[in-house]
């Protein structure tokens, strides 16, 4: 380093010692930000500064403070050594305020970083810090004991033949559920008590800040296990309900942007598009028709266990005749070209062609929601997990 680059630096330092504000073993640091931001190239011009930031901010490992001693060691260098014709002008100060950290009791924060531990007697002489480590704790034995309980809940839920969704979901509580009163509470593997469900219940609504549809979930599923599994038909459950903030108004697409998605899928996608469109009908319900469920003479379709276990009757669009006709007419041909042997074997199945055949063949992706992601994307439009 030849001496007009060392006298630069010497000033630097001298600047940064006679700062009382600047701690001495932050000094290294702050000349290092001043050399990674020269050979980057950002000491051209303004812009060239403002880009560097940029890509200093969006680096995972930086952390605000940091951010904020980089726009400080650079603002110094560019002010009182090497003084740029932009450096006044520069927004070295609205940068540093939008980098700044807020306390954990501001109101935006209060609720993320101050957060409220429920009541019980088994946490009055806890800490907050006590009661985390216990959440995060494992108990002996509990993936085995708590397994066991989920097949047990599992069976009762099959037996009363409950929707596959609705024993995904119970499943899920339950299992929350027996894992917080195991650690936290500390209770027996096989022990069921209403203030375990009532403690559960309020952790959901103060803790977690849950939606108030979420926690009425979860109390379901405490109800479902409480009834049916250890026989309980009655509980005094005086908790803490969340509040129900509201529902918010659905994003619905105008026709033309129907159209577009459309004209961008190919059949049999397409046509399922169009059917669950023109008739309102569920994803689910929509792969779930069979022949038998179709009057095309009276224009209707008969939707069986729907959601909610409910049936109804829907509208069949008469713009989708003609292609319900050449779907149902390619079914018919698909059964009728099987050797006389397999249509006799499989005349009983739903497979074949009949009243109970499905309208969409068995050999299609569990989800047609996958098929947008495969089309070319119409203008205007981006397809995360299809239309």
């Amino acid at each position: 380093m030849n001496a007009c680059q060392i006298d630069p630096w010497r000033d630097y330092l001298a600047l940064l010692s006679n700062n009382s504000k600047i701690k001495e073993r932050s000094r290294p640091y702050y000349t290092k930000w001043v050399q990674r931001w020269k050979q980057s190239g950002g000491a051209n011009s303004a812009d060239a500064t403002g880009d560097w930031f940029q890509d200093l901010a969006s680096e995972p490992s930086v952390a605000d403070w940091q951010y904020r001693q980089a726009i400080s060691a650079i603002s110094l260098w560019c002010r009182k050594i090497e003084v740029a014709p932009w450096a006044e002008t520069f927004p070295w100060d609205g940068m540093r305020d939008e980098a700044a950290s807020l306390e954990n009791d501001h109101r935006t924060l209060i609720r993320e970083h101050i957060v409220p531990i429920i009541s019980h007697p088994a946490l009055d002489s806890l800490s907050h810090e006590e009661v985390r480590m216990r959440d995060r704790t494992p108990v002996a034995h509990e993936k085995e004991k708590v397994g066991a309980i989920i097949e047990s809940a599992r069976l009762a839920i099959r037996v009363r033949r409950l929707k596959p969704a609705t024993e995904k979901t119970y499943l899920s509580w339950i299992k929350r559920y027996h894992y917080f009163r195991i650690r936290r509470l500390r209770e027996g593997f096989d022990s069921f008590s209403e203030a375990s469900v009532v403690a559960y219940l309020n952790y959901l609504a103060i803790e977690k800040q849950s939606a108030h549809d979420t926690q009425r979930q979860a109390l379901n599923a405490l109800v479902f296990l409480a009834r049916h599994l250890h026989g309980i038909d009655e509980m005094e459950l005086d908790f803490v309900m969340s509040s129900n903030s509201g529902r918010r108004p659905p994003t619905v697409l105008s026709r033309d942007e129907i159209n577009r998605i459309c004209e961008h899928l190919n059949d049999p996608w397409k046509f399922i598009a169009e059917l669950a469109y023109g008739t309102g009908m569920r994803q689910f319900e929509v792969l779930r028709l069979r022949v038998k469920d179709l009057d095309q003479e009276r224009g209707i379709i008969q939707v069986h266990d729907g959601k909610g276990g409910k049936h109804r009757v829907v509208t069949l669009p008469r713009a989708l005749d003609s292609k319900l006709t050449l779907r149902l007419q390619a079914l018919k041909a698909l059964f009728c070209d099987l050797p006389s042997r397999q249509r006799r074997r499989y005349s009983h199945r739903a497979g074949a062609y009949g009243p109970r055949r499905r309208l969409h063949h068995h050999d299609l992706p569990p989800c047609h929601e996958k098929a947008g992601s495969r089309s070319p994307e119409p203008s205007g439009f981006h397809f995360v997990n299809g239309p």
